[in-house]
């Protein structure tokens, strides 16, 4: 699966899901590690970004995430898909 974004890989999963006809039974969990791909904002250290070109080969050039852009894509998962819980979502200090 390579190059593939990791929303991507949810629905890959929740497609998988449907196929096997447990869309309703079964729950995604998520181990988002983000504090492997966290750092320290280039012009404020203070502050934590999230380097998302860590996974995804399609877009190497987009800038990290702030942990309010982090929240929004973790919504658009939860609205969309059947995800039951996000492990280590943020960087310690963004909790």
């Amino acid at each position: 699966m390579t190059g593939e974004t990791p929303l991507d890989v949810v629905k890959i999963v929740y497609d998988a899901m449907k196929l096997a006809s447990v869309e309703e039974q079964a729950k995604i969990a998520i181990d988002t590690a983000a504090p492997t791909f966290a750092k320290p904002h280039e012009e404020e250290e203070e502050t934590t970004v999230y380097d998302l070109n860590h996974f995804d080969a399609k877009s190497k050039d987009a800038p990290p995430k702030s942990a309010d852009e982090m929240v929004e894509a973790y919504m658009e998962l939860l609205l969309n898909f059947p995800v039951m819980t996000l492990e280590d979502p943020f960087h310690g200090k963004d909790v």
